[in-house]
């Protein structure tokens, strides 16, 4: 049993706010939610529009037809009312009555002008209305949201609730509430809450979409001090600063911010300094369109920051991942003293997902070692991974961007050059054995033709393999280092090997090949800034392949 709202407006009139709290209603009452989100770049003015899908079972995407619209405007009606499903019904803004019989009147703005607040106040009276759609008791909605209003503002939820179930006067889709209560989060909020149970203690950002909502959980959160500098330069420099004095720290950006960044990425796989970088991409180059999705920085993440260093990239495909992904990107920055870059997009990153509960395999710390004399910055060892002092505690600590002997000190004689740069390589070969205990890539259906793809896509192909049967999917959650001998093994058993990706040349492909020497000539591109939907990807490879 699966339902699909789009709610559309002008930006401004709380839009994705009524989405998320349908969502979180539908999420306490034991359904699974997903919802996307679809706004462009301005403050207010201009046409947005959220989808949220309902379904007794997990779902990972948002559909292109809509059993239901919320219409908070008469554009939003004009825009998407051939998406209506034939049987579909219409809640429109306004006070007067439809001539359509699809078509219901919901004077929500004429509720906010009698109650005098604001006209997103009003959007709750459509919420009452989709709860008697679905059949659910208006109070059941309230008791899911009630708490996160005001005691006056509460009251008038309240009655907007009351007032909007009372519009719905035909047969419900029938959605009993079930004894399950799943958790809601976007991408964004999942890796912050990982970052704060991970112990971070503070964020230096500047203000970039799609990160921003990464960067606000943390604010919210109210255990992570969070500073905005006056660029992404100051903000990866003051990380460094502060994760060497002890803190654990970490930034976030986009590609554009990415670039400023680059040589301080350097600077940290040099000084060995941890250090973590939550990279949501949007759809470039440069500005491109900035509040859409796109998978184009995959190569950049693996080779930003000049000269050889290992680094891990880890890209996941859901908020379940977000949280457990940045759980492990941390442990591996602070235990082997390297740059970590958590790679994700704008359409994970602000979709809303649900789930019973967040799973963590690790739980990360800043691996400090207590203070002892002869102690050396850069100390050779086994492992290549050098102990780690904060400074201030006797024994001088160093941290340089020159190369280096043991103790920080700047050298330029051969020997010390090699064996340096083979110790902070040498720290791979233990990295590589802990990732391959994490699925670094997972396959999922046991179809002889097999969908290879990586970050947000896998919410779409998960719920595109029930329409296609033969058909697997490989999901490459790390990127670096990359699981080569399993990559190759599953893809040389496959019949056929259809590549997907958000961009326009197919980049995981191309790493594919050179690390494995597969080239995957199927490919199934899409660089829009709009995601794939299930269907979508159905629909294509049963016409190509039919």
């Amino acid at each position: 049993m699966k339902r699909s709202i789009l709610i559309g407006g002008e930006a401004g009139r709380g839009v994705d706010r009524t989405a998320a709290l349908i969502a979180e209603i539908f999420s306490d009452c034991g359904y699974f939610c997903f919802v996307y989100r679809d706004y462009g770049s301005f403050i207010k003015g201009g046409h947005n529009f959220s989808v949220v899908t309902i379904s007794s079972e997990p779902v990972f995407s948002h559909e292109d037809e809509f059993d239901l619209i919320i219409a908070l405007d008469n554009s939003a009606l004009e825009k998407h009312v051939e998406s209506l499903k034939p049987s579909g019904k219409v809640f429109l803004n306004s006070d007067e009555k439809q001539s359509a019989e699809n078509v219901i009147s919901v004077a929500a703005d004429g509720f906010a002008a009698d109650k005098k607040v604001g006209r997103s106040f009003g959007n709750n009276i459509f919420i009452g209305a989709v709860l008697g759609c679905f059949g659910l008791d208006w109070r059941r909605g309230f008791k899911a949201i009630g708490g996160r209003f005001s005691a006056g503002d509460a009251a008038v939820v309240k009655e907007a609730l009351r007032l909007g179930h009372e519009t719905w006067r035909g047969e419900s889709f029938g959605f009993e509430p079930k004894s399950q209560k799943l958790k809601i989060s976007t991408g964004n909020q999942a890796a912050a809450k990982a970052c704060v149970e991970a112990g971070l203690d503070l964020c230096f950002a500047y203000p970039i979409t799609p990160a921003t909502g990464f960067v606000d959980a943390l604010s919210q959160s109210g255990k992570v001090t969070v500073h905005q500098p006056e660029d992404e330069i100051a903000a990866v420099n003051q990380t460094l600063g502060a994760v060497f004095s002890g803190a654990m720290a970490a930034t976030a950006t986009s590609g554009e911010g990415a670039a400023l960044m680059a040589e301080s990425f350097s600077l940290a796989a040099m000084a060995e300094i941890p250090f973590v970088l939550y990279w949501a991409s949007r759809l470039g180059p440069s500005t491109g369109v900035p509040t859409y999705s796109g998978q184009g920085d995959l190569k950049f993440a693996l080779n930003i920051g000049h000269g050889e260093f290992p680094r891990v990239v880890v890209a996941p495909g859901d908020a379940n991942e977000s949280y457990s992904r940045t759980m492990e990107a941390f442990y591996f920055a602070y235990k082997y003293r390297l740059p970590v870059v958590i790679l994700t997009d704008k359409n994970l990153a602000e979709s809303y997902y649900n789930f019973e509960a967040l799973p963590s395999l690790l739980r990360p710390g800043k691996f400090l070692v207590k203070p002892k004399a002869g102690y050396k910055s850069y100390a050779f060892t086994e492992n290549g991974i050098s102990p780690r002092l904060a400074p201030g505690q006797g024994p001088i600590v160093r941290a340089t961007s020159y190369e280096h002997d043991e103790c920080g000190l700047t050298v330029e004689d051969p020997e010390t050059i090699e064996a340096m740069s083979e110790k902070r390589w040498r720290k791979a070969k233990f990295l590589e054995k802990e990732i391959a205990k994490l699925h670094p890539c997972r396959l999922y259906g046991k179809g002889k033709n097999l969908i290879v793809g990586w970050g947000s896509t896998k919410g779409a192909v998960i719920d595109a393999l029930k329409r296609l049967p033969g058909y697997s999917f490989l999901q490459i959650s790390y990127v670096a280092p990359f699981p080569a001998r399993e990559v190759e093994k599953i893809i040389s058993k496959a019949k056929r090997t259809i590549l997907l990706e958000n961009n326009s040349t197919g980049l995981l492909g191309r790493i594919i090949r050179e690390e494995t020497g597969i080239e995957i000539k199927e490919k199934l591109l899409k660089n829009n800034g709009r995601p794939f939907t299930a269907e979508e990807i159905a629909k294509r490879l049963q016409n190509r392949y039919a």
